[in-house]
């Protein structure tokens, strides 16, 4: 499977939660969470049960600033939101950051995103309707007034074949460029001696 798809499918590489507070914060409720409202007073009161990981979908707005808080002070993020590529994706949390009414510039901003936040996964609707995952990049480092981003992984079509009577887009995965040193690093803390040599191996291969 590795060779074929050119992608690692092992969910060991997944670390389990231990625990886990689902809390739905819909438009209709308007639930108060201490003294602020909607989906930013969902994501501080989270921060009470000093969670691990948070995970929010559709992040479209200032609670983005308290996500990217949290996960540099500790508390893993994974978030979803819009943008049509990785410079985007920056200019998108800029926007979203700015809304929550803090006043900083977006230099600063910037040099947060890679401290925040390890890795960008793009999910994109192609030629046949369907939405495939298109590229998986590391976020690396700000530097010289931009984001940096280093592609691991891309989907590259093939063709658009037509199966039983519809259009479908094939194609494949392919490693683009190596992992960083500092993903390398991440891996080796996480990863037992068995899972790392795993892993490179696959890399070999891809």
């Amino acid at each position: 499977d590795i060779a074929q798809n050119k992608m690692i499918r092992n969910p060991n590489y997944l670390t389990p939660m231990k625990r886990a507070l689902m809390r739905e914060i819909t438009d209709q409720s308007k639930k108060i969470f201490g003294n602020m409202s909607g989906f930013t007073g969902g994501v501080n009161a989270s921060l009470t049960f000093s969670p691990e990981t948070q995970i929010l979908q559709e992040v479209k707005s200032g609670e983005v600033k308290d996500v990217m808080e949290a996960s540099i002070t500790g508390s893993q993020a994974i978030l979803s939101t819009h943008a049509n590529s990785n410079d985007a994706l920056t200019d998108r949390i800029i926007l979203m950051y700015t809304q929550s009414g803090a006043n900083l510039p977006e230099d600063i901003i910037k040099s947060q995103i890679p401290s925040a936040f390890n890795l960008a996964v793009h999910v994109q609707r192609y030629e046949d309707g369907t939405r495939k995952l298109a590229t998986i990049s590391e976020i690396l480092k700000y530097e010289n007034g931009r984001v940096h981003y280093n592609i691991l992984y891309q989907f590259v079509v093939d063709r658009l074949a037509e199966v039983n009577g519809k259009k479908k887009v094939l194609g494949s995965f392919y490693l683009v460029n190596e992992p960083s040193p500092k993903m390398m690093d991440a891996l080796n803390q996480r990863l037992s001696a068995d899972e790392m040599a795993e892993f490179k191996v696959a890399l070999d291969r891809a």
